[in-house]
């Protein structure tokens, strides 16, 4: 029989079965499923043997893929059952948020057989909804969810039993009985839970199975009210019972089940009588030998269990019973030792105790850091605070052990952070002999003593050390000595102990010096060949304190930079030495950390008050000597840039000194400054051009800052600013770089108004000419522009355009005497700016200009003016000859003919008449006549309905035809605003013209664009829709509910006859709305929880109802509501 045929005969006999009800539809479905997938799978066999069997040649293994694990996909029946699983937990939140409100509005009123009835009635729905769940729903994992939960209420339920005392006042929770209601209450829930763990095969319920016979058995011991220790030694015994339990029926099949969890569960049992163990005792020296017992447990547990992770658990345990110990017996007089102790029981544990991977060694090396550390800290504190006024050779000896710990540790793991604490510790035991050693500790005495400290771990740790089990803390004893000494230092300046402080700076200098002899590691060697000098700088500056208590008047006339630089003059002395001695590495870090301290004594002028003349200006005149020695050196052209900043300061602070005054010293003095670095850049620097370069730019940089101080002295000065035009212009001559040229040229105009304001005032003219100084200035350099050849315009109309539109603003925003004349110099301004513009192919920037026409027709002023209609109609003429000039500028409102800026062509004169059509409006007030509230309105529309004809792409036409058809409505409205309009219908007449608007556009403007507008007019209806019931609401009148119905219901029958979706749906929304806002006072007096319990047993007969009608299916597999809908999507897509 061929396969075809078998397949045939099994599907009728199935379907037949079928057909019989002798399976069900999920049997059914699953056997065909299972069937087809074993037949496929048979297929595909059978042709690869066809291919293997028709290939003569076996071609080269293939390298095997790596191929992720698929994501796991839910079948449409796991989907199905997980969606009627969260209706039916959303049906039973309801139904008990409702139960809930029901029984605590009425609880005070209900018995206690009522209250605790109710909590079983719980219980009983959740045991009632896991039947239905798993005989009719068929959903096993929702019924096992309800069984749960029904489960852990069974024992909430008796519990309520007892706490209302349905058993007796003995028998209940605050009773003597209580512990032999809980016994009864677990004896009662372990049969069921062992039956569902069986039944469901379940680990949940094995262990809920273990936790009521733990709880059992703890309320059975305190049941009989023993002692603390003897209710713990029970405990004890159950655990044990339970081990072996486990030892006695692993091999056993009936109680595998239960014995697979029991490992986990003694344990975790063990680590819960553990806690509970070492909260509650009675004696602490016999609780301690507890404690270390059960940590010894704990540690043959690493081995017996294998869990190595245990052993956090054994050092907890034994340390703390250590502690217990120590403090309550006859050791607590050596305390300090024994603890320091500690630590050394893990190091001896980590070399009895192997494993194969050596995890435990490891991890009791780290232990024993761990709590040498933490051992410090106690005695630490023990030593401060408790024994704060003894000093003791124990804490001493203490801290050797520990030192002593760590120095092995390191030795054995070669960690690095134990390396650093063994020279730590050692430290703080040499400050721990400070107060054994010496009686009064001075400020003086602490820090020599801190500093031989640091001293003796450098020579023993560091300079001499040579023992391979010392050699792992070398290094860290450098670098832990090297702090201490800087901390010695920093205590004697903290102490203002300058002259101690300034020879331990040279003693540091000293010992760093030995490093670097010392030392092979070659970053280490240039750090204290670094180190050296700056240690022997510090030196020298900690002595200013001292010489100024020496001479009387050395803060004063020489200050903190004179001494800086007399250290670093000695500092230059010194690397003299070290380059005769031939240490070039040390003579290279001296040299430069004189020049840096001199450098920083050079920054300080800034903030000490010296003698200007011959101080301060000779200690600049040495850094120039200073700067050049440098460039010997380096050979960096960089510093003469410095070397020029110098000169200039050099002359400040002579000129300073000096004193000089008179009005043309005024003019000149600071000038001088920029004008001197000049004539140097161009006599001195003709041989060296980075020198030239360097004063030239230093000039220029100062210029303007000379300038400024120069004017805030007094504005009226035209010699200074004429003095900066000379020195630009001498500089735009003399430059052969065009962005030198631009930049020069550039700072010129920018100081050219400050010369006409300041001539003005020199000449003492009228106020209102200083008002004219920036205009005076554009249109100087627009006579340049104008008269200059094509090279010098295109640099001056880059400078001239921005110029002139800044001082349009200005010039637009001041007070005038005479306003129409300043509205004739501004438009006179603004056309010449736009005429460079257009000159120039600025076209795309001509709006900024343009925008400056409205707050100019502010100046405006005419006598015969005074009425504000003429001024909306001079407004409105003169928008219309911008648009006018607009035309004849520009064919289109937009054009591009090429791809660069300037072949873009924007008609801004358009925009700009639109604007000053919105100012007219400043004009019109509420008690203006229509006709003239009107007109603005009217010459917008007009206006944007003449800019179609200058759109030729279609987009952008259609976007200008839908603003000039919306602008309709501006005039719409004014004129709504101001006649009587019936109430009942004055909302509808604002909105409906929306609808309108969008049936227009939509049919004639947008016609191909169908989609977009259907959803333009889904939101448009949308928002009438809900401003229509907000205005009937708002007025609650039978008018407004009858207009708003009709509305709706037209609505409804238009989206029927046209089929357009949004009017049928508004329609029916906004017309069943109403009918519920009608009919609220019979509806809205409900209890609110009367609507839970009502939506609670909605959802749960409707994914009952659901799941039944899903079992119903047809021979297709269809039920009733699929054919339904099926035959309402058809008709629904003729729809628009």
């Amino acid at each position: 029989m061929k396969d075809e045929e078998k397949k045939i005969i099994f599907t009728d006999e199935l379907k037949k079965l079928r057909e019989e009800r002798l399976i069900s539809l999920r049997e059914y479905t699953s056997v065909k499923a299972a069937y087809e997938r074993y037949y496929n799978q048979a297929e595909e066999l059978t042709t690869a043997v066809q291919e293997v069997k028709e290939i003569t040649t076996e071609p080269p293994p293939l390298k095997p893929k790596v191929l992720q694990k698929p994501k796991k996909k839910r079948s449409p029946q796991e989907i199905r059952d997980r969606n009627i699983t969260s209706v039916l937990i959303l049906g039973v939140v309801l139904l008990l948020i409702g139960g809930i409100v029901l029984a605590t509005s009425s609880w005070e009123a209900m018995t206690a057989i009522g209250k605790t009835g109710l909590i079983a009635s719980v219980c009983g729905l959740f045991f009632g909804i896991s039947w239905l769940s798993r005989n009719k729903l068929k959903i096993e994992k929702t019924s096992f969810a309800f069984l749960t939960l029904g489960s852990l209420f069974l024992p909430i339920v008796i519990l309520s039993a007892g706490y209302f005392e349905l058993f007796g006042l003995w028998l209940s929770i605050f009773g003597p009985g209580k512990h032999l209601l809980g016994f009864i209450t677990a004896v009662i829930c372990l049969p069921l839970y062992s039956f569902h763990a069986k039944r469901k095969n379940s680990r949940l319920f094995v262990w809920f199975t273990y936790l009521t016979l733990s709880i059992g058995i703890a309320f059975l011991l305190a049941s009989f009210y023993p002692p603390i220790d003897f209710f713990y030694l029970g405990i004890v015994c159950y655990n044990a019972l339970l081990l072996v339990s486990y030892f006695r029926f692993k091999k056993s099949e009936k109680f595998t089940l239960f014995l697979k969890e029991l490992p986990v569960f003694s344990q975790v049992n063990l680590v819960l009588s553990t806690l509970l163990m070492l909260l509650f005792f009675e004696s602490e020296v016999f609780y301690s030998f507890n404690v270390l017992l059960t940590a010894v447990i704990y540690l043959a547990m690493i081995f017996t269990a294998k869990r190595k992770e245990y052993h956090f658990i054994f050092t907890l345990l034994f340390v703390y019973g250590v502690y217990q110990l120590i403090e309550h017996s006859f050791l607590q007089s050596v305390d300090v030792v024994l603890y320091a102790l500690v630590g050394f029981v893990f190091i001896g544990l980590q070399t009895k105790l192997k494993d194969q991977n050596g995890y435990l060694q490891k991890a009791f090396q780290f232990t024993s850091a761990a709590v040498s550390f933490c051992a410090f800290l106690f005695i630490s504190y023990k030593g401060i605070a408790l024994r704060f006024e003894e000093p003791s050779w124990l804490l001493f000896f203490g801290y050797l052990i520990i030192c002593a710990n760590y120095i092995f540790l390191a030795y054995e793991t070669k960690f690095r952070l134990f390396s650093f604490l063994a020279p730590t510790f050692f430290i703080i035991a040499g400050m721990q002999m400070m107060s054994l050693v010496y009686d009064t500790i001075t400020a003086n005495m602490f820090s020599a003593h801190t500093f031989a400290i640091g001293t003796l771990l450098f020579t023993i740790g560091y300079f001499y050390n040579k023992w391979k089990f010392t050699l792992a803390v070398k290094y860290s004893s450098l670098f832990v000595s090297i702090g201490v000494m800087l901390l010695a230092v920093g205590a004697a300046l903290l102490a203002n102990e300058w002259y101690t402080a300034s020879s331990l700076f040279v003693l540091f200098g000293i010992v760093m010096y030995y490093t670097n002899t010392s030392m092979p590691i070659e970053w280490l060697k240039g750090l204290t060949a670094w180190l050296n000098p700056i240690s022997w700088m510090l030196a020298g500056i900690t002595l200013y304190p001292e010489f100024i208590s020496l001479f009387k008047n050395y803060e004063t006339t020489f200050g903190l930079p004179f001494h800086f630089g007399i250290v670093g003059v000695s500092l230059l002395v010194i690397a003299a030495v070290w380059k005769a001695g031939k240490r070039f590495d040390f003579e290279r870090s001296t040299f430069w950390t004189a020049k840096a301290v001199y450098a920083l004594g050079l920054v300080l002028l800034f903030t000490e008050m010296i003698n200007p003349l011959y101080v301060r200006t000779g200690l600049l005149l040495g850094g120039i000597a200073a700067a050049y020695l440098i460039i010997k050196r380096t050979n960096k052209n960089e510093i003469w840039m410095i070397i020029s900043l110098l000169t200039l300061a050099s002359y400040l602070s002579a000129i300073s000194g000096l004193r000089m005054s008179g009005d043309l010293i005024d003019s000149v003095q600071w000038l001088g400054g920029a004008v001197l670095l000049l004539i140097i850049s161009e006599t001195l620097g003709k041989r060296n051009s980075a020198m030239k370069n360097a004063y030239f730019y230093t000039s220029h940089l100062y210029l303007p800052i000379a300038l400024f101080l120069t004017m805030i002295t007094g504005v009226d000065r035209p010699l200074a600013v004429l003095i900066a035009l000379s020195v630009y212009g001498y500089s735009v001559w003399k430059c052969t770089k065009e962005w030198e040229r631009k930049l020069f040229l550039y700072a010129g105009f920018t100081i050219l108004p400050l010369f006409v304001w300041s001539a003005i005032l020199f000449l003492n003219l009228d106020y209102e000419f200083e008002k004219y100084s920036f205009f005076t200035a554009s249109f100087i350099i627009f006579i340049m522009w104008y008269l200059m050849n094509d090279d010098w315009k295109e640099r001056i109309k880059w400078y001239f355009i921005p110029f002139s539109i800044l001082g349009t603003v200005l010039f637009s925003f001041d007070y005038y005497e005479y306003p129409n004349t300043a509205f004739g110099v501004e438009i006179i301004f603004i056309a010449i700016t736009l005429y460079v513009m257009h000159k120039s192919d600025w076209h795309i920037f001509t709006l900024v200009p343009l925008l400056m026409i409205i707050p100019i027709l502010n100046l405006l002023s005419l006598e015969n003016l005074e009425n504000d209609a003429l001024y909306v109609i001079i407004y409105i003429v003169f928008a219309f000859v911008v648009k006018a000039i607009g035309d004849v500028l520009f064919g289109y409102l937009y054009e591009r003919n090429g791809t660069k800026l300037r072949d873009i062509k924007i008609d801004w004169y358009a925009f700009t008449a639109l604007l000053i059509i919105f100012a007219a409006l400043d004009f019109i007030t509420y008690y203006s006549p229509l006709w003239l509230k009107e007109l603005p309105a009217l010459a917008l529309s007009l206006l944007l309905f003449l800019q179609i004809r200058k759109v030729k792409d279609e987009l952008p036409l259609k976007i200008i035809k839908t603003i000039a058809t919306v602008s309709l409505l501006y005039p719409y409205y004014v004129l709504l605003g101001n006649v009587p309009v019936n109430e009942y219908i004055e909302a509808e007449a604002y909105l409906l013209p929306w609808i309108i608007l969008t049936i227009a556009l939509s049919k004639r403007t947008w016609s191909n664009k169908k989609k977009t507008m259907d959803i333009l007019q889904w939101i448009v209806l949308v928002i009438v829709a809900a401003l229509l019931v907000q205005d009937a609401l708002r007025s609650n009148t039978i008018y407004d509910a009858l207009i708003t119905g009709g509305l709706s219901l037209l609505s409804v029958l238009g989206g029927l006859h046209y089929k357009i979706k949004s009017y049928f749906f508004i329609g029916s929304g906004v017309l069943l709305l109403n009918v519920m806002l009608q009919t609220r006072p019979f509806w809205g007096n409900m209890p609110w929880w009367a609507y839970l319990l009502i939506a609670g047993f909605t959802l749960i007969a409707a994914a009952s109802f659901y799941e039944w009608q899903k079992q119903q299916k047809d021979d297709d597999g269809n039920t009733f509501i699929q054919k339904k809908k099926e035959q309402w999507k058809a008709k629904w897509k003729q729809w628009e």
